[in-house]
């Protein structure tokens, strides 16, 4: 028995470059904490102030952009809701350095993708105009099939259309 972790009908490449963004993200948020720090025990306690909100701002959208790549994959179904909130605080991120850059980057085409994923066994139903009461089982899984159906709507195996005479 397969675990969820290695179920196969995930969007991993989203997840990956939406964690890499968030880490990115993360890391530099942390890197500019600690540069605000040093500036500001310099002497120089305006410009430590606004590195730290840059890192607070960065560390914190890093951090959500985590758990949101992480509720992506064990949630596939709401992928759009997530991969719109990875895209943007992807985008914003951009005020907090942006994961030197390339978290912005990874984070944005990781939110593309989370929204453009098909969850498997959504394929949308036949352009048939069925006539009531006639349907015929599906050779794969049994689900009842539509006059004219082309595939089926439950499993997408493929039938030759069959109308009633």
């Amino acid at each position: 028995m397969r675990s969820p972790l290695e179920d196969e009908d995930r969007p991993t490449l989203a997840f990956a470059l939406s964690l890499v963004a968030g880490l990115l993200m993360f890391v530099e948020g942390i890197y500019l904490s600690i540069a605000a720090s040093v500036v500001s025990s310099a002497g120089f306690v305006g410009a430590g102030d606004i590195l730290g909100g840059l890192g607070f701002v960065g560390a914190f959208f890093g951090f959500i952009v985590i758990l949101l790549a992480i509720f992506l994959f064990r949630n596939p179904e709401a992928h759009v809701g997530y991969g719109v909130a990875i895209l943007v605080l992807s985008l914003l991120s951009f005020f907090g350095g942006g994961g030197f850059l390339v978290g912005v980057l990874l984070g944005v085409i990781g939110g593309i993708l989370a929204i453009i994923y098909q969850v498997p066994g959504s394929i949308p139903l036949p352009y048939s105009s069925p006539a009531v009461g006639y349907l015929r089982p599906c050779p794969k899984c049994g689900s009842n099939l539509a006059v004219g159906a082309s595939y089926c709507h439950t499993c997408g195996q493929a039938v030759t259309p069959e109308i009633p005479a």
